[in-house]
């Protein structure tokens, strides 16, 4: 499958006027931009989980929507991992595929019901935001699945609407997407059949398959799942940052372009020391990288004590914006984690080419001494700044073609805190 390529480019704004709408000011005299990318293309990956099936078969009519666990009869059966047992010359048994009778030939029920087996594999699933499709599918007939007469699909214990041959209660398969193939153990193979995405979860999901033979023999192919994400690109940008901090009470929502102080900028932004706000080491700790931290400096100001801020800024260059589904904000040291977190104590304002976005700003809109009030609040003695929160979207909606100003007011309210070194996760 060809995939056309998309681009998405982080760049640091070091230049003497702020992109957009913002206006111009004061600032540092320009200098060439320095940026990464880490790019991932679309990716197909072969999942082939260890199946079981029942040793059991049983017949009923077709079709049979219960899940195997609401079965009372289930507490009986008994599994094997020997799923795909039937003689195969290449290649070897036990790979290719599940074949049977038609063990119900001998009933008098009208209509006659068919034989039924129940296979099962758990599959691990991560970062569900990138998939794109989740495809079952022949092993050695990808696109196809192999089967004689009908299954029923079931993900997490939900049937899915997809039951090739079952609804229709035939002794062949004469629904959409079959065809008749003489050069496959079953004789007929089907489309494969796509999950949706609302059926899934992080962690572990159950895929189950109710097979079912009607009339003479039939059998099921060996299935695979074949996971096919989105290209996601880690805009790994330089920021700059505020050399001075000003004290303002909670919420401040004036862009710095608007705001008549003067202030000095530096590309040094991530200064923060080896030991985190615990007094931990940081793991996997990059001097000048990881992560700023700073003293409650307005501790001298009067009450109601104001919060200490800083700014923050990058600029991303996004290409494509039609097809962009969604940006986020997380610790750069989490690219490769499977919990994307944003490393924050106490606060932060997101504001995109000028314009904040208050729909979630972590702890800000409390303004209190303790983080326990921001949203999606995760306790965290290894990070940087002691606590985490959830990745941080940004909505599409704020972004515009091209160059695209970020900017992160980030705030200390009582004691010590301290910001991670965010990056930005574009996902098409």
């Amino acid at each position: 499958m060809v995939h056309r390529r998309k681009a998405l480019a982080a760049t640091v704004l070091l230049m003497g006027s702020v992109v957009g709408a913002c206006g111009p000011s004061a600032e540092p005299t320009a200098s060439e931009p320095q940026w990464g990318v880490r790019r991932q293309p679309v990716l197909s990956t072969r999942i082939e989980p260890t199946w079981e099936r029942t040793n059991q078969y049983f017949i009923a009519p077709v079709p049979s929507l219960t899940y195997y666990a609401n079965d009372p009869a289930s507490a009986n059966w008994t599994w094997t991992t020997a799923a795909w047992n039937c003689a195969s010359s290449n290649p070897a048994p036990g790979d290719r595929w599940f074949c049977t009778a038609d063990m119900a030939d001998s009933t008098t029920n009208t209509p006659r019901p068919g034989t039924h087996y129940w296979f099962r594999a758990n599959v691990e699933l991560h970062d569900l935001v990138g998939l794109q499709q989740l495809v079952l599918q022949d092993k050695y007939r990808p696109g196809r699945v192999l089967l004689n007469d009908g299954l029923v699909v079931f993900v997490n214990g939900k049937p899915q609407s997809w039951t090739p041959s079952v609804t229709l209660g035939k002794n062949y398969p004469n629904n959409v997407g079959m065809t008749l193939d003489s050069t496959v153990p079953t004789d007929w193979t089907f489309d494969a059949y796509s999950i949706p995405k609302t059926d899934l979860k992080e962690g572990q999901n159950e895929i189950a398959v109710l097979f079912e033979e009607r009339h003479g023999v039939g059998g099921l192919g060996h299935l695979v799942l074949e996971a096919r994400s989105n290209r996601v690109l880690y805009a790994e940008s330089d920021w700059e940052r505020t050399v001075e901090p000003f004290f303002e009470a909670f919420p401040y929502l004036t862009h710095y372009a608007n705001d008549g102080r003067a202030r000095a900028w530096t590309s040094a932004a991530w200064t923060g020391p080896a030991m985190n706000s615990d007094g931990h080491p940081i793991p996997n700790y990059v001097a000048g990288q990881t992560w700023f931290a700073t003293a409650d400096l307005a501790g001298t100001q009067p009450e109601p004590r104001p919060s200490t801020y800083f700014w923050f800024r990058t600029t991303l260059q996004i290409r494509e914006l039609a097809q962009l589904q969604s940006l986020r904000m997380y610790d750069h040291s989490r690219v490769n984690d499977v919990d994307k977190r944003l490393c924050l104590n106490e606060g932060m304002i997101v504001f995109v080419n000028g314009v904040p976005l208050t729909d979630r700003m972590p702890n800000v809109s409390r303004g209190a001494s303790n983080p326990l009030y921001g949203t999606g609040l995760t306790r965290d003695t290894a990070s940087p700044s002691g606590w985490t929160f959830d990745a941080y979207s940004i909505p599409v909606s704020s972004l515009r073609e091209g160059s695209n100003e970020i900017a992160v007011l980030f705030g200390e309210c009582h004691g010590s805190g301290g910001i991670c070194r965010p990056v930005l996760e574009a996902t098409y």
